[in-house]
């Protein structure tokens, strides 16, 4: 996920949160995305604490931010392994998990000692903690969290569920966002170039895939008259010296000018180029 949180996901992300406290009585709930660098920053929060504020709670624990946007848990990180969210996005045997926990300091530590989280807990009456990854299609892209006065029920947790879905909704609509403006400054980019000659314009595409839509690599290759699609464009992330490591393990230039797909040949008729270029009932897809 982007680091940048659009003003929609935002108002999306404070409504779950917001929903969760107001109507299923929890003390607070919170809302953290899993970023590209395996971060866990807090997006938004809602808290009901009675005659207490978050300030007075932050006072006690020495200043500490604890459910702002600097209260952040880090997956690959030593220290965190314990920490609720880890422990929920990594789950077990690599699989998401939903995690209920007695304690308080399972969702702060190691940002908050044992002894502070435990007087927090006890001070606003907080009877367990729960932590439900959220996903877009298979792929985990964050946490909701909720504290509650008192066991979390089956229903609670499907209720939680269905917020935490809410929240993996805008997300994937935030990307769409994202993958829309980039294919507009692609075009934008081939507008300007019209001068320029097709494997220019073909270098602009691939380039703007990888850079823009973060793809690790991008290759085109127009179908020629003879039936025949030479590469004339492509990019990677990978370094010259690795992609020349692979082209020596397979004994073959992967992405060179000189590599040409034969759509008649039969050995090439597996080849997904080839697949694409004759589709289903003669219909390229």
């Amino acid at each position: 996920m982007p680091s940048h949180v659009s003003p929609y996901l935002q108002t999306v992300l404070q409504n779950v949160v917001d929903d969760v406290v107001d109507l299923l009585g929890c003390v607070g709930a919170l809302v953290a995305t899993l970023e590209n660098n395996n971060s866990l920053p807090a997006r938004a929060y809602s808290v009901n604490l009675g005659n207490f504020s978050l300030q007075d709670l932050e006072t006690q624990a020495g200043g500490q931010s604890l459910l702002g946007p600097q209260a952040v848990a880090y997956l690959d990180d030593e220290a965190f392994q314990d920490n609720l969210s880890v422990r929920a996005i990594k789950g077990g045997n690599g699989q998401p998990k939903v995690i209920v926990s007695d304690r308080l300091y399972d969702l702060f530590r190691p940002v908050v000692n044992e002894l502070l989280s435990d007087q927090i807990q006890t001070l606003i009456g907080i009877k367990q903690v729960i932590a439900i990854p959220f996903f877009i299609e298979d792929e985990v892209v964050g946490n909701l969290f909720a504290a509650s006065p008192k066991e979390f029920s089956k229903q609670d947790v499907d209720f939680l569920t269905a917020f935490a879905k809410q929240a993996a909704i805008a997300i994937q609509s935030q990307r769409h966002l994202g993958e829309v403006q980039a294919l507009e400054r692609i075009i934008f980019e081939l507008q300007t170039n019209l001068t320029a000659n097709e494997t220019q314009i073909l270098q602009t595409i691939v380039n703007a895939v990888v850079s823009k839509l973060g793809y690790f690599g991008a290759l085109a290759a127009p179908l020629e008259s003879d039936n025949k699609l030479p590469f004339r464009a492509y990019t990677t992330k990978a370094d010259a010296d690795n992609l020349g490591e692979l082209s020596t393990f397979f004994r073959q230039n992967l992405v060179e000018s000189t590599t040409i797909i034969n759509v008649e040949k039969p050995e090439f008729q597996e080849n997904i180029a080839v697949q694409a270029i004759r589709g289903e009932d003669g219909h390229p897809g």
